[in-house]
């Protein structure tokens, strides 16, 4: 009994990993996955621009100190003005938000390694060395 218990748990395992590995085959390359992402942000700005979408919060004005209370509206990435922002606001983003810089970094140096063969030759690389 204990036999067909331990054979069955493998072929279990396997199951799951050959359905794991299915799903991840299905899943899209990481870029496309980005490049669809922002298409539904510039259609969903869109949408939410024609809805006349508002949000209220508090915010901080700097010239005074004082704590404000600020509207802002929803604005159409498909306008002129909002391809423009699109375009000329990009590179502000990415020097506002910290992580970006690193992470783009390392995603190159890890592109670079892996298509000029390091990373399969630090796998084969014997242990001793």
């Amino acid at each position: 009994m204990d036999r067909a218990v331990a054979a069955a748990a493998p072929a279990r395992m396997q199951r799951l990993l050959d359905a794991v590995e299915r799903v991840g085959n299905r899943v899209p390359h990481p870029v496309m996955i980005f490049v669809y992402l922002i298409g539904l942000v510039v259609v969903l700005s869109a949408l939410l621009a024609l809805a006349g979408a508002r949000v209220t919060c508090q915010a901080c004005n700097p010239a005074t100190g004082d704590i404000e209370t600020a509207t802002t509206a929803a604005r159409s990435l498909l306008t002129t003005d909002g391809i423009r922002f699109m375009f000329t606001g990009v590179v502000q983003n990415f020097m506002n938000f910290n992580a970006v810089g690193v992470i783009i970094v390392a995603m190159v140096g890890v592109g670079v390694a892996g298509e000029a063969g390091l990373v399969k030759a630090l796998i084969r690389r014997p242990a001793s060395i």
